[in-house]
C-alpha cells in the first residue's frame, strides 16, 4: 500500500476531510514549493538541509504526533519523495492540524508538508524534524 492510499484509509476511518490534487497541476505545485524552500533532499531520505543555518532541527521522538496541534488552522499539503509512486501527488488536508491524528494511526513515512500560502516547509523523516523559518514561530517554545 502506498502512502496516499494509507492517508485516505485512515482518514476515513476517522472521518477527517481532505483533498487531492494529482498530475500536472501536482508537479507544477512540488516545483513552486521546491524553488521556494530549497529543500536539499526530495529522493531517499526527505531533509530541508544539513545546514543548521536554513532549517531547524526538533526531535521527532515527543513531536511526531504533537507538531501539527500547534501550527494555524489552514489547509496543509502533504507530498512524499519525488522518486516514489506517490511522486505525482498532494495530499490536502482541509486542516492541517488534523495531520499528526492521521499519522499516528498510519504506518511510518517521511513527507513534506506546507501551507496553502507558501509560509513553511516542514519535512519529517526518520529521525527529525525540520522546520523553515515560517514554522518555527508556531513549534518552537
Amino acid at each position: 500500500m502506498g502512502n496516499i492510499s494509507e492517508l485516505i484509509r485512515v482518514c476515513n476511518d476517522l472521518n477527517i476531510l481532505f483533498n487531492m490534487i494529482n498530475g500536472d497541476e501536482a508537479n507544477q505545485i512540488i516545483s513552486q514549493v521546491i524553488k521556494i524552500f530549497n529543500p536539499e533532499q526530495t529522493t531517499g531520505h526527505l531533509s530541508i538541509s544539513n545546514d543548521s543555518n536554513k532549517a531547524l532541527k526538533i526531535p521527532l521522538e515527543g513531536n511526531e504526533f504533537t507538531y501539527s496541534k500547534k501550527l494555524p488552522k489552514c489547509k496543509g499539503y502533504i507530498f512524499f519523495d519525488l522518486e516514489s509512486k506517490d511522486r505525482n501527488n498532494i495530499f490536502i488536508f482541509n486542516n492541517v492540524q488534523d495531520i499528526c491524528d492521521v499519522m499516528s494511526e498510519s504506518f511510518g513515512m517521511e513527507y513534506f508538508i506546507f501551507d496553502e500560502y507558501f509560509n513553511y516547509l516542514i519535512v519529517v523523516n526518520w529521525y527529525v524534524i525540520e522546520l523553515t523559518d515560517g514554522a518555527k514561530k508556531y513549534l518552537i517554545v
